[in-house]
């Protein structure tokens, strides 16, 4: 109910037929959002997108509709969900991340993409972050300089840590070798051995990381832990990770907000304020071929002190004065 009183008329769930109408008479531009994760990941863009796209001259029920797909966290069903997005006759579309990048990319090399991704060049979604020279364009989220970042500040809270799991939902098994590379390259930069954690439920992920416990010295494992969405809840996720005694670091805010020892992760507000102007560009018909990938501008620390002290662990004077926020 929530995302029907939010896109109104402009939502776009039905055929075809009618919104290629709507776009030859009125002018009114159809973009596409394909997301991997269940509908509620349509929550952290709308609150600053809708408003960013109207700064740019783009209206829902004006002069713009929106088609939303959710993959639901099934790989499988991204190609299909690129294809009706195809067919609904979209002037752009909307993604984050690789895996539905990639369905999009199969799918069209012509339609706009506007995307975020770790590597839009090493992925191969452009020829230079300058001139990217196809159909995608969007935001670079600088994945090695992040992990490093990521990576770096678990070390400065765990001096000891020699073991980095990598945790991950089941549901990114089909390419988790693509998401993971990054973190394994840093993690041997750092002399930290990395290891995969993939688990569906939260009874699964604490089977996986008692296992990861045994034969190990207190204090020398550690987590990198990728978002799990609606599969296991935040406040699951952490506890588990505290009843485990894993110090873990995140790449959102809300996990530490929820109990999580610490994360460090670019602005998304900002983020998704600039994907706006992307959009806006390629709603007028500018080629995404010359619209450079940006680059993060902004970033956020945040360490939870309170998570820190029932894992036996303090929190470094530089590092408190480092933090955007501390949860004391």
């Amino acid at each position: 109910m929530r995302r029907r009183q939010l896109l109104g008329a402009a939502a776009v769930l039905g055929t075809a037929g009618p919104l290629r109408a709507a776009k030859r008479d009125s002018g009114t531009r159809l973009l596409g959002v394909l997301l991997f994760d269940v509908e509620s990941s349509w929550d952290f863009l709308q609150r600053e997108l809708p408003p960013a796209l109207q700064a740019q001259g783009w209206q829902q029920g004006r002069n713009l509709a929106l088609a939303l797909r959710f993959a639901e966290g099934d790989a499988r069903r991204l190609p299909a969900l690129a294809s009706q997005l195809l067919e609904l006759g979209c002037n752009a579309i909307l993604t984050r991340g690789t895996p539905t990048t990639r369905a999009l990319q199969q799918a069209t090399r012509t339609v706009p993409i506007v995307t975020g991704v770790g590597d839009p060049v090493g992925s191969g979604f452009a020829a230079s972050l300058a001139r990217p020279g196809g159909n995608i364009t969007g935001l670079s989220y600088a994945q090695v300089e992040s992990t490093t970042k990521r990576l770096e500040l678990l070390r400065e809270l765990v001096p000891q840590v020699r073991h980095l799991l990598v945790v991950a939902p089941a549901s990114r098994a089909p390419f988790i070798s693509e998401l993971t590379e990054p973190i394994h390259r840093v993690a041997r930069a750092l002399d930290l051995l990395p290891e995969v954690v993939l688990a569906g439920t939260a009874d699964e992920l604490r089977q996986r990381l008692r296992q990861a416990h045994q034969g190990r010295a207190a204090r020398t494992v550690a987590a990198d832990v990728l978002s799990f969405g609606e599969s296991i809840k935040p406040d699951v996720l952490t506890a588990a990770l505290l009843q485990a005694a894993v110090p873990a670091v995140f790449e959102q805010r809300f996990y530490v907000e929820a109990g999580g020892l610490a994360s460090y992760r670019l602005n998304w507000d900002d983020q998704t304020r600039r994907t706006a102007v992307q959009l806006a560009k390629v709603l007028k018909g500018e080629d995404p071929a010359a619209i450079p990938f940006e680059l993060p501008t902004r970033s956020e620390l945040v360490v939870n002190s309170r998570s820190a002290r029932l894992l036996g662990l303090t929190v470094p004077n530089t590092l408190r004065a480092r933090a955007d926020l501390l949860i004391d």
